[in-house]
């Protein structure tokens, strides 16, 4: 078993070293021959032989001169956008035809019908073929056309099948350029059963050489010392809240506002036009207001809110545990800078308090009107 895995391992190493050499000074229009030979061979086994290849240069002029309508057109899309022509007789394209529906090529004469859509379709893998194969023989490797640095063949590399036209006038009106190389493949199909005959027509396009990539000037301008020295207003904005016309008109200094937990973790850095420029969250550093960046996208760190290993501190803690405790109630915030108040003897406000009229006899049932009320009942 070892013997002939052995034999077809060196077998495929001589391959890919005679194809090596034959892409060393490999002429474009044998890398042609050979290319559509062994497309037609993969795809249908079908013997192809290209006899001789001849390869003039034509002007724009000439182009319509060179194509009859009763063949099959066809436009090959190409690298950014080029377009180049191709046309097959009514002997090869009959014989492509009937070696995929009936499996052999006949020696009848072809019909003199007119060329359909289904024609070129059957047509279009041995066009895509061929053109693959051309590129990996002139590449010399992967077939990456970029890698290709030869460019007297660069116009002929990188074009697929594209679409079929009705006549050479469309054809025509197609192309650009201002010269074309054009070829005529003289084909033998079949071992001689029938001769046929495929043309190219590719524009004569040298591409531009790929500019270097630029190197980044990393070298201060005349005015950078001066430009950093300008001073940039950012505003730190709280989310909204909506409140009525009565309850704006009735604030007055002193006042809290109630807010959520969620607000400590949306907070907008925006910048003089009012532009957000960052999502931020509210806390202190060293005993003065901060706001820390949040990364684009990510959500509010409940869990981080009592504090990291760092120096900044999110702002009020303990009334954020009491409000994830008790849900997302809103709850007034004791901002720090709001003055203290004044000391609460606890003895005189409780003989202040007045007894209450309803209070429950022992044994007696307390009614709450809802789970709400709960926290704002009493008992003795």
């Amino acid at each position: 078993m070892g013997e002939p895995a052995e034999k077809n391992a060196l077998r495929r190493k001589a391959h890919v070293g005679h194809r090596a050499r034959e892409a060393e000074g490999l002429s474009p229009t044998r890398a042609l021959r050979l290319a559509m030979a062994r497309a037609a061979g993969d795809l249908w086994e079908l013997p192809l032989t290209v006899n001789s290849i001849r390869h003039e240069i034509i002007t724009y002029e000439d182009i319509r001169d060179r194509f009859a309508d009763e063949d099959m057109l066809m436009l090959l899309d190409g690298p950014d956008g080029a377009l180049s022509a191709a046309s097959a007789d009514r002997a090869l394209r009959t014989s492509v035809t009937e070696v995929q529906t009936i499996g052999k090529v006949t020696d009848r004469e072809p019909p003199a019908r007119a060329v359909t859509p289904t024609d070129a379709a059957l047509f279009a893998p041995l066009i895509d073929m061929m053109m693959e194969r051309l590129d990996l023989t002139l590449s010399g490797s992967s077939g990456d056309v970029a890698a290709h640095d030869d460019t007297s063949t660069a116009w002929l590399m990188g074009y697929r099948f594209g679409a079929m036209v009705e006549n050479r006038r469309t054809l025509a009106l197609a192309l650009e350029g201002q010269e074309f190389h054009f070829l005529i493949f003289d084909i033998d199909v079949a071992a001689g059963l029938r001769r046929g005959t495929l043309s190219l027509c590719m524009p004569d396009i040298v591409p531009a050489p790929k500019p270097e990539p630029e190197e980044k000037n990393t070298t201060p301008g005349a005015h950078a010392d001066s430009l950093a020295l300008v001073s940039a207003n950012l505003t730190a904005c709280m989310p909204r809240i909506k409140m009525s016309v009565a309850q704006i008109t009735a604030l007055k200094d002193g006042d809290t506002i109630p807010l959520d937990t969620q607000s400590l973790f949306k907070v907008e850095l925006r910048s003089g036009d009012g532009r957000v420029l960052a999502h931020c969250r509210l806390g202190q550093v060293s005993g003065a207001r901060a706001v820390r960046i949040q990364a684009r996208g990510a959500q509010p760190d409940m869990a981080s809110a009592r504090g990291g290993d760092d120096e900044f501190v999110p702002v009020l803690p303990n009334v954020i545990e009491k409000l994830q405790e008790g849900g997302n109630s809103a709850a007034p915030l004791d901002v720090p800078d709001l003055p203290d108040l004044p000391p609460l003897d606890f003895d005189e406000a409780m003989a202040a308090t007045p007894e209450p009229a309803d209070a429950a006899q022992p044994g007696a049932s307390l009614e709450v009107a809802s789970p709400d009320d709960l926290g704002n009942a009493s008992f003795e």
